[in-house]
């Protein structure tokens, strides 16, 4: 029979069968979307590849579950703020408040190590900008020191006119190369030895002070879009508060802190997608995927050229690129996991991928599946998820979102082999072999 009388007669064969079954009721349903089920045609013992109730899987739910963990753990997931109202907004502006003057102590102190030192006789910024970062700075750490800082008048009227000010001068330090004018008894050096303790008291009360990096970049998020669609990464606080703060009660926005110092092969950004399992019968499970793939940017790391090709790893985005890539940057804008091991290998780090990276991107998820109140129901359901991990340059892996349903499109070779074999062990149920079961309650 050759290829073609084949598929006539397989076609054929399908509509036989389905004439006889279409009004059965199904053992097995593999769906993306609940919406597609006819509920009329399912009874609880219907193996069901959707479950209710993943709150983790929006980023409003991921950002709230978050918030309550890292009350009591210390969870690797960015500052993120779900803008629903004007209290909410003002929240993320006293964080950016903060994030500018530790950005403000930290380019200056990198002024320290060149030969382009913000301090200059004729400088445009006046000497009240140091005096204000040290006002502020000691104003938080006594805050945090006396356990008072929610007292912290970041948005009073009377500091408003001044943090105007502050930022008019902020914004000329790193954004327009503006130095910081010398007066007749000031002390560069001494000004450097008080910035360096300032750094080490703000570090010990600050637990994301490392990733923030010196440029206070946000990532503002649509709550119902996906595959990066519609994401803007801004520095500026007015054009964030315009963009994030909801015009209507349908669309809402996330603004989450972007982790300036990531991890860079060949000068490009990268990024993590790790598949895991949540299965739900009598108790929930949640299983890790020994397979997965890092996704590259196309053009090289910059924090001053905020474009999506350079910042957002999104297959969708960078197949746009791919034909524009950085040197040696794969053609697919993609590596497997193994790939990805011998690269930590080539560079003496072969040991991270077990005793740190993977350990900690286990240790993340099972935090948020905890405390996610996850209901156990009577019917068998299982779902497949895609965690997104951004790795720092300490090869430390910081989640950023969580996929409800991941892409399984064979848009690249590398996709397209993880993805047939993984529907064949999710379907075939062998766990056991593929999968760690990482957290049973």
């Amino acid at each position: 029979m050759d290829p073609v009388e084949k598929l006539t007669f397989d076609k054929i064969e399908n509509i036989q069968i389905w004439s006889i079954i279409k009004d059965a009721t199904p053992n097995y349903i593999f769906t993306t979307k609940w919406r597609s089920v006819n509920w009329n045609s399912v009874n609880d013992k219907t193996v069901l590849s959707q479950v209710l109730e993943l709150r983790f899987c929006t980023k409003h739910g991921l950002t709230n579950i978050i918030e309550k963990i890292t009350k009591q753990y210390k969870v690797n997931y960015p500052r993120s703020y779900n803008i629903t109202d004007r209290e909410k907004l003002n929240e993320f502006i006293k964080d950016y408040r903060l994030t500018a003057l530790m950005s403000s102590l930290k380019s200056i102190l990198e002024m320290r190590l060149t030969k382009n030192p913000k301090f200059n006789p004729d400088g445009t910024i006046p000497y009240e900008m140091i005096d204000f970062i040290e006002q502020r700075s000691w104003e938080f750490i006594n805050a945090h020191r006396l356990n008072k800082i929610n007292e912290i008048p970041w948005l009073t009227v009377e500091q408003e006119g001044r943090w105007k000010q502050f930022m008019i001068w902020y914004t000329k330090l790193l954004e327009e190369n503006g130095t910081i004018r010398l007066t007749n008894s000031f002390q560069i050096n001494n000004t450097y030895e008080r910035f360096t303790y300032l750094v080490q008291k703000l570090r010990t009360h600050t637990l994301q002070f490392d990733i923030d990096g010196s440029r206070n970049i946000w990532i503002i998020k649509p709550s119902s879009s996906c595959s990066g669609y519609d994401i803007k990464l801004e520095k500026n606080v007015d054009k964030i508060s315009k963009l994030a703060l909801p015009a209507s009660k349908i669309q809402h926005y996330t603004i989450q802190k972007y982790i300036e110092n990531p991890l860079l092969i060949f000068n490009v950004k990268i990024d993590l997608r790790q598949y895991f399992l949540v299965t739900n019968f009598n108790q929930n499970k949640l299983w890790m995927y020994k397979e997965g793939y890092i996704r590259f940017c196309s053009k090289e790391y910059s924090i001053t050229d905020l474009s999506e090709n350079i910042h957002l790893s999104n297959v969708r985005i960078q197949s746009k690129y791919r034909k524009y890539r950085a040197q040696f940057v794969p053609e697919e804008c993609m590596w497997s996991f193994e790939q990805f091991k011998q690269y930590l290998a080539s560079t003496n780090n072969e040991n991270k991928w077990d005793n740190l990276i993977y350990p900690k991107m286990c240790e993340t998820l099972i935090s948020v599946f905890q405390y996610s109140n996850m209901t156990v129901s009577n019917r068998f359901s299982f779902q497949l998820l895609g965690a997104d991990f951004v790795l720092t340059t300490s090869l430390e892996p910081w989640l950023i979102e969580i996929n409800s349903n991941p892409g399984l499109n064979p848009t690249t070779s590398i996709i397209s082999k993880i993805a047939t074999r993984l529907l064949k062990d999710i379907v075939k149920g062998s766990l056991m072999q593929y999968y760690k079961c990482l957290f049973c309650n």
